[in-house]
C-alpha cells in the first residue's frame, strides 16, 4: 500500500543503478513528432543547458530531471542546484521559461518531448525516469504537467508550489499509479498536507517535507543543502523500488 513519506531525516543507502528501459512504445512517443528536421529553432541543444553528473558513464541509464527555469534563475544556478542534488545520480537539463508570456500545457509538452528527445540522442537516458522539476508557481506547473500526461513521467518535484485549488487535473486518476512526488513547503501549509493526502489517495507515492523557514541566510543555505539531499534520497529510493516490484 502507498503511503506519504515524510523525509525529515537522512539516511544513507546504496546507489543501484537502474535496468535499460524496454518501452518501445514510449520511446514511439518520444521520436513519432521529433524528427531531426522538424526541430523547432527556438529550443536548441546546448550543452550550457545540461547537467551531466561527474564521472559520466555511457553504459548507464541516468533519471532525467527536466528543470523549469524562470527569469529570476540563472543557468549557472541551475548546475549549482543539479549539482547539490547528486553529482552522480541524474542528468538534467534546463527548460528556460522567462520568455514565454504564456506557457499552456500542450506547448510546454512539446518542450519538454523534444527535450527529452534531444537528451535520449546525447546521452543514456533511462526513458522510464522522466520528472519534471520546478520551484514556486514553476512547482506549480511542474505538478499539473506530470498529472495531466501521466504516462509521459516517472514523477515530479515542486519545490514552494502555489496553491493548485482546483486547476491542477486528477481526472487520469486510473493512471496514476505508478507516478512518484517530492513536495517541499519551507513552513507548515495546511493545503500542501491535504494536497499530500488526496495525491496519495489518488495512487500515488507521494514524498511530502516541510522545513521551516529561518530568515538567516546561512540557515537558508544549509536548509537548501538538505533539500537537496532529500530530492537524491527521492529518486535512488525510487530505483530501489522499482527493483522490488519487479
Amino acid at each position: 500500500m502507498n503511503r506519504i513519506i515524510h523525509l525529515n531525516h537522512i539516511t544513507r543507502i546504496h546507489k543501484l543503478k537502474p535496468e535499460e528501459s524496454s518501452d518501445l512504445d514510449f520511446m514511439g512517443f518520444l521520436n513519432e513528432e521529433f524528427r531531426e528536421t522538424e526541430r523547432d529553432a527556438s529550443l536548441l541543444f546546448h550543452d550550457a543547458r545540461v547537467y551531466m553528473p561527474l564521472n559520466y558513464e555511457p553504459n548507464y541509464a541516468y533519471p532525467l530531471i527536466v528543470y523549469l527555469q524562470g527569469q529570476e534563475g540563472s543557468t549557472s544556478e541551475f548546475h549549482c542546484l543539479m549539482e547539490q542534488i547528486s553529482t552522480q545520480n541524474h542528468l538534467a537539463i534546463e527548460l528556460d521559461l522567462s520568455d514565454r508570456t504564456r506557457v499552456t500545457s500542450g506547448n510546454l509538452m512539446q518542450q519538454i518531448q523534444e527535450a527529452v528527445s534531444q537528451m535520449s540522442r546525447h546521452y543514456n537516458v533511462h526513458t522510464e525516469r522522466i520528472l519534471v522539476m520546478g520551484d514556486g508557481q514553476r512547482g506549480t506547473l511542474a505538478m499539473k504537467t506530470a498529472l495531466s500526461h501521466p504516462e509521459s513521467f516517472w514523477g515530479f518535484i515542486a519545490l514552494n508550489p502555489g496553491d493548485p485549488q482546483q486547476d491542477c487535473p486528477l481526472n487520469q486518476f486510473r493512471h496514476l499509479q505508478h507516478l512518484r512526488g517530492f513536495l517541499h513547503s519551507e513552513a507548515e501549509n495546511p493545503w500542501i498536507q491535504n494536497y499530500s493526502r488526496l495525491l496519495h489517495d489518488s495512487g500515488l507515492k507521494i514524498h511530502l517535507d516541510q522545513s521551516p523557514s529561518n530568515p538567516d541566510s546561512q540557515q537558508f543555505s544549509r536548509a537548501d543543502e538538505q533539500v537537496c539531499r532529500l530530492i537524491d534520497r527521492f529518486i535512488v529510493q525510487g530505483i530501489w523500488e522499482s527493483y522490488s516490484e519487479i
